[in-house]
């Protein structure tokens, strides 16, 4: 009897027939984990859409509620009307006026710092660059906007402190430059940590913007008034998204992050809309029924 089993047959011509199948179960397995990862990864829309209506939730409240509502708070004021978009204070100095613009700029400071941690996930990612947007943009918007028709917060501020007029030709650059150096460095934060898709900021984006306009409408007295106060705010000065959502879209060396469901900013952007709509966008203050007084 031969011995057959056990034994490797070394002829050449099987050694070669062996390595060629050998290299094409290894191309093969290539192949396919290159088209695994070649598939974008679908991000998760509720969290998509919940991430924005919290961060132009939070700003709002920033801006008017802690900022405009310390201040007024500090100078010895009384609120007579806080809602989404509006606010104003009996007896406001100059720290009332102020301190709305100083609170979105720490807000979106704050944001950016955030943007930094070690292994954030997508939603979270999310979430703390539409808060850096919003915040910083509505800053940079109202710096540009009031230099250039003399009105609302910052020419409020210039006729209180005697600025001379060409303070609004440096309120006007200032605001340009700080705009530009907030786009770029949120660009630069999704450079470092990985890039979000286009998709999810635009859409995230929009529904920030929708939540803002819709509790503008709340507010009786100055219902549509409020919305597009709101629009303005939250929904054209942070148009620098787009730009942030162009070059994502145009990026092609790595797949974008997915945006998995996270139920905490689910739930936390429910609840904290909930109370936002049932309170400050309904009105608070001694003439929050009545309207504004100018």
């Amino acid at each position: 009897m031969h011995e057959i089993e056990g034994k490797a047959d070394s002829r050449p011509g099987a050694v070669a027939v062996g390595a060629h199948f050998a290299g094409r179960a290894s191309t093969i397995r290539g192949l396919r984990e290159m088209t695994i990862d070649a598939v974008p990864k679908r991000d998760n829309n509720p969290t998509v859409l919940a991430a924005g209506v919290l961060a132009a939730t939070i700003a709002a409240v920033i801006h008017e509620a802690v900022g405009h509502g310390i201040g007024c708070l500090i100078d010895g004021g009384t609120v007579t009307v806080l809602t989404s978009i509006w606010f104003r204070c009996r007896g406001a100095g100059s720290l009332t006026v102020a301190a709305g613009p100083a609170a979105s700029l720490i807000a979106g400071l704050g944001s950016l710092l955030l943007l930094r941690r070690p292994k954030l996930n997508g939603g979270m990612q999310l979430l703390f660059t539409l808060s850096a947007a919003f915040n910083l943009f509505w800053f940079s918007g109202q710096l540009i906007l009031h230099g250039i028709t003399n009105g609302d917060t910052w020419a409020i501020l210039a006729r209180m402190q005697h600025w001379p007029q060409w303070w609004r030709v440096v309120s006007v650059a200032l605001g340009a430059a700080s705009y530009l150096a907030a786009t770029l460095v949120i660009l630069n934060s999704q450079s470092a940590i990985g890039q979000v898709s286009w998709r999810a900021i635009v859409s995230s984006y929009a529904a920030g913007t929708f939540s803002a306009i819709l509790a503008g409408l709340l507010w009786a007295p100055l219902p549509v008034r409020s919305a597009l106060e709101a629009l303005l705010a939250l929904g054209v000065a942070p148009i620098g998204l787009l730009a942030i959502a162009a070059v994502a879209r145009r990026e092609r060396r790595t797949q974008p992050k997915a945006i998995a469901r996270d139920t905490f900013i689910i739930v936390l952007s429910s609840v904290v809309y909930v109370i936002f709509l049932s309170t400050q966008a309904r009105g608070i203050g001694l003439f929050a029924a009545d309207g504004l007084s100018n």
